[in-house]
């Protein structure tokens, strides 16, 4: 069975001499799991704008605000959002 890790990434760009910083926020996941802690994260964000997500395609089809925006399911079933400077997604563990 694979598994899968969420993690939060800041990318380098955002602050000319910082180096991109990761972390990893949940690990040893199914898909099913993974997919349910990465909409509570992002329902956590979307509550400062009085938003909340049953679900990802609701998630993903919100025009969102400047800071606060989720992506459609990826073509390997993985999920991915930004928040201000971080990208938090799902990815296979190897």
């Amino acid at each position: 069975m694979k598994s899968y890790t969420i993690t939060k990434t800041r990318d380098g760009y955002c602050n000319a001499g910082i180096k991109e910083m990761k972390e990893i926020l949940k690990q040893d996941l199914n898909i099913s799991e993974a997919y349910k802690k990465l909409l509570n994260i992002f329902n956590s964000f979307a509550e400062d704008e009085g938003k909340y997500f049953p679900n990802w395609g609701l998630a993903a089809s919100w025009p969102g605000h400047c800071t606060l925006r989720a992506q459609k399911t990826h073509y390997d079933g993985t999920r991915s959002f930004r928040y201000d400077v971080w990208t938090y997604e799902i990815k296979e563990e190897k």
